[in-house]
């Protein structure tokens, strides 16, 4: 019988490592030669999830583009949320066959046309609100959020951070509404009794101000402090140490993660902290996402008082672009929906694409990093094998050229034997 020798492995560990590595992103990246014209919902793979895989198998977390995209939506300085906002109620006049500045058309708008005429109402508002106009109210947006994930309408801490009742009882109302409504996965398809069933219990959760988190099978239940201050404006034992790159804003919600994450740990194990934390980042995140008009809607009256100063506008209502979440939840199948619930709509998907391409971007930045890290080991490992090679060459020459000197030297003294007397004794040295 033959003898089979097991192929020996020529790379190294650090070629090992990286093959391996691009091996499973060749895979995640592979996509199918047929199309799937039906991919049942329980197989479908959101383009978020997508990329989580992504940065999961090089290794990179993806907590810090949260918080760049949650700094981008929130800060002061930067634009994108005022844009956003323009551009849903563009999107929705748009779908109403309006245009701003002219009376209201006869004739309904075809679908490729809709695309045209928004931009053309975004570009009429934005001529007239270009600026920062959200900024003063980013810090209100971001405390009306904070309250939308942990509630209390009766807790200091709730009162602090949104002191007029109605509006606390108006936002606990658009969570609980909202709950499910917008999702960054595909969720798996729940009946209408266990979604009712859930909004209850949550509405109970914020009423009381106390939220529960699930972690590896345990559940954490987490309220705010009484003296929130410290989570909202910095110090204390919960912040960073050290410079931060992020906004006041954003600052803050980091600074609810890391409280959230303290707190898991308290309650549940250390093991569980980051893992919790990070399930917490990603709750906050979606309730952005999910929310984002409920939060937004008190601060963008002056926008609607022009629309309806406009020939195209004069006939409109707030309540044909903004409507209660649970309104909304209620009537997302009736015949309407597509124009009563576009601003929402709009908005929320326009958050979600600035998410995905924050991703999306460094993913790609982080590739390529990784693949011209990746062909430089190998260049560097080439380079030390060939180094090795020609030093073991060069040894091997030097020993085998000695040896056949003096095997020569030795044949050319016994040569002289009948002349030098003792020349064995030379030749055997």
């Amino acid at each position: 019988m033959a003898l089979d020798l097991p192929i020996s492995n020529v790379l190294t560990d650090t070629q090992g490592e990286l093959t391996s590595k691009v091996s499973a992103i060749q895979s995640l990246l592979a996509l199918p030669v047929f199309p799937y014209r039906n991919i049942p919902k329980k197989n479908q793979l959101s383009s978020f999830d997508y990329l989580m895989k992504i940065l999961e198998t090089m290794g990179i977390p993806p907590e810090p583009q949260f918080d760049k995209f949650i700094d981008i939506v929130l800060s002061e300085q930067n634009i994108f949320l005022e844009n956003a906002v323009l551009n849903a109620f563009a999107y929705s006049l748009a779908k109403r066959n309006i245009i701003l500045n002219q009376p209201p058309l006869a004739t309904p708008l075809l679908s490729t046309e809709i695309a045209a005429t928004q931009k053309v109402n975004f570009d009429l508002l934005k001529a007239q609100f270009g600026g920062l106009y959200l900024a003063n109210n980013k810090k209100e947006i971001t405390n009306s959020l904070i309250f939308s994930v942990f509630g209390g309408v009766n807790t200091p801490a709730g009162q602090i951070l949104v002191p007029n009742l109605a509006e606390r009882n108006r936002l606990i109302d658009g969570a609980t509404c909202g709950d499910e409504m917008f999702s960054t996965s595909n969720p798996p398809i729940s009946r209408n009794e266990d979604v009712e069933f859930n909004r209850i219990k949550l509405r109970q959760q914020l009423e009381k101000g106390q939220v529960e988190i699930m972690v590896n099978c345990q559940t954490s239940k987490i309220k705010l402090p009484s003296e929130p201050g410290f989570l909202l404006t910095g110090g204390g034992t919960q912040t960073l140490t050290g410079s931060s790159p992020l906004g006041t804003n954003a600052q803050t919600i980091q600074n609810v993660v890391n409280y959230t994450q303290g707190e898991i740990q308290k309650i549940n194990n250390e093991k569980n902290a980051a893992t919790g934390g990070k399930n917490f980042h990603r709750i906050m995140l979606e309730k952005l996402l999910s929310n984002i008009t409920t939060l937004v809607s008190p601060h963008i009256v002056p926008v609607f008082n022009y629309i309806t100063s406009q020939p195209g506008g004069i006939q409109l209502s707030l309540s044909d672009f903004i409507q209660p979440t649970c309104t909304v939840a209620e009537n997302c199948g009736s015949s309407t929906s597509g124009v009563d619930h576009a601003f929402a709509f709009e908005l929320s998907n326009e958050m979600y694409r600035e998410l995905v391409s924050v991703i999306l971007i460094f993913t790609i930045k982080e590739f390529k990093s990784f693949a011209v890290n990746y062909l430089k080991r190998l260049a560097i490992e080439r380079a030390i094998r060939k180094a090795e090679k020609l030093k073991s060459q060069f040894k091997f020459g030097s020993i085998t050229g000695a040896a056949g000197r003096l095997r020569k030297y030795k044949t050319a003294l016994s040569s002289l034997s009948s002349i030098v007397p003792n020349i064995d004794n030379i030749t055997n040295v």
